[in-house]
């Protein structure tokens, strides 16, 4: 049976070709005469089995290009040569028949593409129609590339910016890992709000490194906390470089370029892209659902969608409704909802079981969590308020000039550009959910920074189609330009001292965006980076002859890790007590503690909330469920330490001035201070050169503290034996 050509519907030649000649309107590609197969080139579909006369749409809105009868008289475009094959009949007519084998054998045998198809690294001239795909696409590799730099940089500098990320993933981690770790409530089995599905995956990663590792000492487990680190940032890195080549294929080159300098640079990516969290994790599947979609792959992008959603944040499902909206209109209704319920069902069993092994009884995390958050069992308020413009504020910091073009992009695109709005309509569905996700949680009293990393790779893509928007002069209506990137290239022509200027404005503001974006990640590590880096000063267990390094936590004696508590006492007669007060926020986790002979205490500096307990410390494991935990941020009995005489070490924050905090270390009778580093005191610094780095001018505007480790003097007292048994 002959291949039938399925082709969209035709549109209106540009003013440039006669609309009288159906010869000017050139195919893309033919298919062979006897071809028995699907043929899918990008640009058109053969379908032998597609026995209709109605014409649907191919892969690409724009499937033709518009050749002049004439070649172009200036040298640069001498290589596009006029088509002269048989032309294409009116609607209704025969069809043309396609070159034979034969005749392209003796052609040479390659076969030329008709209308003699763009070279590679070159867009079409001005004024022609251009297909998405027709070279325009930037790299993938390239843009892996550079975005695998910057993200590996930010696995090895970057902060904790969090201490639900200590105390939440890490300290879990730690425990499933090496048999040690901190028990927050929401891993109690009686409430069982956390998923040890989202644990399990990063488990997976980084238990063969810490088998490794286990054999030169316990001092390499920070080895494993930069190797899962750098994890993130790879992962973040392939799926940021498919959403700047998914954009690009639509908008061009130029379009997908801006978005990657700007992903690279951002300083909100920095921060996000390599955190341990849920919403960084469902920020790596909005990305990769985005470009699904804009890559017009809706059952791919609802099945990202989904995974995002139950393995990581199931509160960002809001986000991701817009996502979903579009693949249900383009996918086909019944098919999408097919494999959405599909993959749903798939995570929530796996989900299920994984829980039933960990907590001890069935349980669903992921429902637990969402019914305590939104039925009435969740106080947000107890973990602290904001107010509706804090949201703002936090991303004017992390995205500068950024922000504000991101957020201006629906008007200007509906202001500047209405004449090719159906090339912009699936990138802005694409970005929709920063509109989405920042309306409705600004509405939320409840706010975190993290709350945001879900939207923050589609706030750099909206803020680069928005610069390319707003400096891309409008040309004349009556060439009929269908492309956002054909719209760019006639404007180039047609003004081209209006280019010249904006091409400068555009280079100006991403040079403001990535010296603004710069000076606020060396803020961050000059005036914040002391809690990481005091804690590599803690002398080995050399230093301590009375304890003795424990087997690896995955022997026979031990077991299989994080399941049941260590047989050995939590905290007993070999074991090292760290000490920490009001700083307990900043503990960057026990992978920075050189032996899993370390234990943490919190002195009592004040704070009356309720503190994580160390695992197991009731028996059980991870199927415990400690009496002294609440869900109402009440402190527990038990959660401090009687007093300094326990504390082996003891870290803190030494601030000088008005609101002096001296600090235990400075009784040097019982204390020496074996490592001091610089930390912003925030209260009395200028926020501006707090949250920018400027050179010579932040060292004198903002006033700094002093992070101290220091170690006791004289012998301790045994914290685990003499205190009181927990009622």
């Amino acid at each position: 049976m002959m291949a039938k050509l399925t082709q969209p519907r035709r549109r209106k030649a540009p003013p440039s070709v006669s609309p009288s000649t159906e010869s000017d309107v050139v195919p893309l590609s033919q298919s062979d005469g006897d071809s028995k197969a699907v043929v899918n080139t990008g640009y058109l579909r053969f379908d032998p089995g597609n026995d209709g006369d109605d014409a649907k749409e191919s892969e690409s809105s724009e499937a033709y290009h518009h050749r002049p009868k004439s070649a172009p008289s200036n040298d640069d475009d001498a290589q596009y040569q006029p088509y002269d094959g048989q032309s294409r009949t009116t609607r209704g007519g025969s069809r043309p028949k396609s070159p034979s084998r034969e005749e392209r054998r003796q052609d040479g045998g390659q076969r030329t593409p008709v209308g003699q198809r763009t070279p590679a690294g070159r867009s079409s001239p001005p004024g022609w129609r251009t297909s998405p795909g027709d070279d325009l696409a930037f790299p993938w590799h390239w843009a892996f590339f550079a975005l695998a730099v910057a993200r590996s940089v930010s696995a090895c500098l970057n902060l904790i910016h969090d201490c639900d990320e200590t105390f939440n993933y890490w300290e879990p981690l730690h425990f499933l890992d090496h048999g040690t770790g901190l028990q927050t409530w929401e891993y109690s089995a009686r409430y069982a709000l956390r998923s040890y599905l989202y644990l399990v995956f990063h488990l997976l990663l980084i238990k063969p490194l810490s088998w490794c590792a286990s054999w030169w000492g316990g001092g390499m487990k920070v080895v494993s906390f930069y190797w899962l680190r750098l994890v993130f940032g790879l992962v973040s890195a392939a799926t940021e470089a498919s959403l700047v080549t998914s954009l690009s294929s639509i908008l061009g080159r130029k379009v997908g370029m801006h978005s990657l300098i700007l992903l690279v640079f951002s300083s909100a990516m920095f921060v996000s892209s390599t955190a341990f969290l849920p919403s960084t994790f469902t920020m790596y599947f909005m990305s990769a659902s985005v470009a699904a979609m804009w890559m017009k792959r809706p059952h791919m992008s609802v099945t990202l969608a989904a995974v995002g959603v139950l393995v990581g944040w199931p509160f960002a499902v809001l986000a991701f409704v817009p996502v979903v909206l579009h693949a249900l209109l383009s996918g086909g209704f019944v098919s999408v909802v097919g494999c959405g319920l599909g993959v749903t069902a798939s995570v929530m069993t796996i989900s299920a079981l994984v829980d039933r092994y960990f907590y001890g009884r069935w349980t669903v995390s992921v429902l637990n969590l969402v019914l305590y958050n939104v039925a009435g069992g969740g106080d947000s308020h107890l973990y602290g308020v904001e107010g509706p413009f804090y949201y703002l504020r936090n991303c004017a910091n992390n995205f500068n000039v950024a922000l504000p073009l991101a957020l201006l992009l629906p008007f200007f695109a509906l202001l500047f550009k209405r004449r090719w709005m159906s090339s912009l309509s699936l990138v802005l569905v694409g970005v929709s959910p920063v509109y989405v996700w920042m309306t409705f949680m600004s509405t939320v009293a409840h706010k975190e920074e993290r709350f945001m990393y879900v939207i923050y790779p589609l706030v750099c893509t909206a803020a680069a189609v928005s610069l390319n928007v707003l400096c891309t002069h409008d040309v004349d209506a009556s060439r009929r330009l269908t492309s956002f990137h054909a719209e760019s290239r006639a404007s180039t022509t047609a003004y081209p001292f209006f280019s010249a200027v904006m091409s400068g404005v555009r280079r100006l503001t991403l040079l403001l965006f990535v010296i603004l974006s710069l000076s606020r990640i060396t803020a961050l590590l000059h005036n914040y980076s002391a809690p990481m880096k005091i804690y590599s000063a803690l002398p080995s267990l050399a230093a301590h002859p009375g304890v003795e390094e424990p087997p690896p936590p995955w022997s026979p004696v031990n077991g299989w890790p994080g399941i049941s508590a260590r047989r050995k006492d939590l905290g007993g007669v070999d074991s090292v007590v760290l000490c920490v007060g009001s700083e307990w926020y900043r503990y960057p986790s026990s992978y920075f503690l050189p032996s899993v002979n370390y234990s943490i205490g919190f002195l009592d500096d004040g704070f009356r909330g309720l503190l994580p307990f160390p695992f197991g410390i009731g028996g059980g494991g991870t199927a415990s469920a400690p009496e002294h935990f609440n869900n109402r941020n009440k402190a527990a009995v038990g959660q401090f330490v009687s007093g300094e005489a326990e504390c082996d070490y003891v870290v803190e924050l030494v601030v000088n001035g008005s609101r002096s905090r001296v600090g235990r270390s400075s009784n040097k009778s019982t204390w020496q201070v074996i490592a001091e580093i610089p930390f912003v005191d925030a209260q009395r610094s200028h926020p501006l050169f707090r949250a920018f780095f400027i050179p010579g001018i932040s060292e004198r505007r903002n006033v700094y503290g002093t992070y101290r480790l220091a170690q006791k003097r004289r012998k301790r007292q045994n914290h685990w034996k003499t205190k009181k048994p927990l009622t």
